[in-house]
């Protein structure tokens, strides 16, 4: 029987050992809370970066659903794995913190101007990670239960259309015409 929390084996089952020349980041709150972000390569396929949240599931939150913990996590191709983008995480990760309430599929956090350079993304659409096993997207090892919650960097028109109720139709055109949700540099 291991000893490593929940969360840290779901997360291990499905991305493989946590390599710490991947990446590593640690985050201090006012408040004491401690996040970490974890990053693994090859994943959701070769060639990209998934950074994952840990602590946030620390903190039990408000949901439609009832009471849920969350950890986040964002994914793109190597180029774009940086510091920026692993620092979103903190950002949104206070907002729950804050509010105390569970991100849903289909919420936008944003816009706020680009989230990198270059790029004209600029908002967050908090959505299931559809890229991955579905058995991945929820630990049940964890009373209550962990849910993902995949931010996919979205235009300032995509989060409109998204805020507006059409999430699921936005998805499904993502699909339909092939949309790298991986490349942080997409039109």
């Amino acid at each position: 029987m291991s000893d490593m929390p929940p969360v840290l084996a779901h997360l291990e089952t499905y991305f493989g050992p946590i390599d710490p020349k991947a990446g590593y980041w640690g985050w201090d709150r006012s408040d004491g809370v401690a996040l970490q972000g974890i990053a693994f390569r090859d994943r959701p396929q070769v060639g990209a970066t998934t950074i994952v949240s840990l602590g946030l599931g620390h903190h039990v939150f408000h949901s439609p659903r009832g009471h849920v913990r969350q950890e986040l996590l964002l994914t793109c191709w190597d180029e774009f794995a940086s510091d920026r983008v692993a620092k979103l995480i903190p950002i949104v990760a206070d907002y729950a913190l804050h509010e105390h309430v569970a991100f849903v599929p289909g919420q936008v956090i944003g816009p706020a101007g680009p989230l990198i350079p270059g790029s004209g993304l600029e908002a967050l659409l908090c959505v299931r990670p559809f890229l991955f096993p579905q058995a991945f997207t929820v630990c049940e090892e964890t009373d209550p239960q962990t849910e993902f919650i995949w931010l996919v960097p979205v235009t300032p028109a995509e989060a409109r259309e998204a805020a507006e109720g059409f999430t699921d139709e936005l998805i499904a055109r993502w699909r339909a015409d092939r949309v790298d949700l991986l490349d942080w540099h997409r039109e």
